[in-house]
């Protein structure tokens, strides 16, 4: 038995599917079912049964993943003990960040931890949070910060702030800046919307179905710059976290409404896999990152207002 195997039979029960097991450890399924069933012969036990819709460990399959979760985690506690032995934060951190906060958070930290840790290597992937989570459990992000976390029994996941949606609109659309409105009483909006891979569509078509959004029109825009492009040069509205436009308060072209009712907060939360937990420099980034976003003078003062 060798950490190989184990990560490959934890991958399996957590997928429940030989083939998603396949693809998430980058093996062929049937190399993967080999390692099943060497690890059967070399316990003595039957570790995993097969059902119409995939796999399930039996009790002894159970017990072996409980196990399996905790050896890897202690792989990876060892692992990062020596890496920090010296006393020097170094090693990779890959992060996934979802496009609300690559844009008005991120910034404001990378500078300035890339010049602190010059011995930490950095790899930022930026995608909606789907995406994201698919690559955790891939094992090709050691964390991400996303906003609506699939609920996974190998996922661990942390609540870390609470944002709001504003009302964000061109200056045409007669919206006054900084005036707060009640979206049931506002007249039907042309309303920019992302697509079905954006978590921010759900909470979006949740507040259309219980009428307390009025849309007149809407235009699917997949992307946080062609969204304020066309915002900037139309009528148009769009839904956004504060934290995603504070810094285009100061636009002319742009005007910003917080939302008095309904309450349109939403959580952003950080993700990675139980059986990986997360260094040193990692935990320091997402610290940062969280640092930013509580911090009253982060953002101009208009968005502090706004809150």
């Amino acid at each position: 038995m060798d950490l190989r195997q184990l990560r490959s039979f934890a991958a399996i029960c957590e997928s429940g599917s030989m083939n998603a097991a396949a693809r998430r450890v980058r093996c062929a399924q049937p190399s993967l079912s080999a390692q099943v069933k060497q690890l059967e012969s070399e316990l003595g036990v039957e570790l995993l049964r097969r059902q119409p819709r995939g796999v399930v460990p039996t009790a002894a399959g159970s017990r072996l993943y409980e196990m399996a979760v905790d050896i890897l985690g202690r792989v990876e506690h060892t692992r990062e003990a020596m890496q920090g032995w010296a006393g020097v934060l170094s090693g990779t951190v890959a992060a996934g960040i979802i496009p609300t906060l690559s844009k008005g958070v991120l910034p404001r930290v990378l500078p300035a931890f890339a010049d602190e840790f010059p011995r930490v290597d950095l790899r930022i992937v930026e995608a909606y949070s789907g995406t994201l989570v698919e690559a955790v459990l891939a094992d090709e992000l050691d964390f991400a910060i996303v906003i609506k976390p699939r609920k996974d029994s190998s996922l661990m996941s942390r609540k870390l702030f609470t944002d709001r949606l504003v009302v964000i609109s061109g200056r045409a659309s007669g919206f006054k800046p900084e005036q707060a409105v009640v979206l049931g009483k506002v007249a039907p909006l042309n309303l920019v919307i992302p697509s079905t891979r954006h978590s921010l569509r759900e909470l979006i078509e949740r507040l259309i179905d219980r009428g307390e959004l009025a849309v007149a029109r809407t235009m699917e825009i997949d992307g946080l710059y062609g969204t304020l492009q066309f915002l900037r040069n139309s009528r148009w509205s769009a839904l956004l976290p504060l934290t995603t436009i504070a810094d285009e308060l100061d636009d002319p072209r742009l005007s910003m409404s917080p939302i008095r009712a309904p309450v349109t907060t939403f959580d952003y939360y950080a993700i990675h896999q139980v059986r990986r937990p997360l260094s040193a420099a990692a935990e320091l980034l997402i610290a940062r990152l969280v640092a930013i976003l509580n911090e009253p003078g982060a953002f101009p003062r208009r968005a502090a207002r706004a809150r």
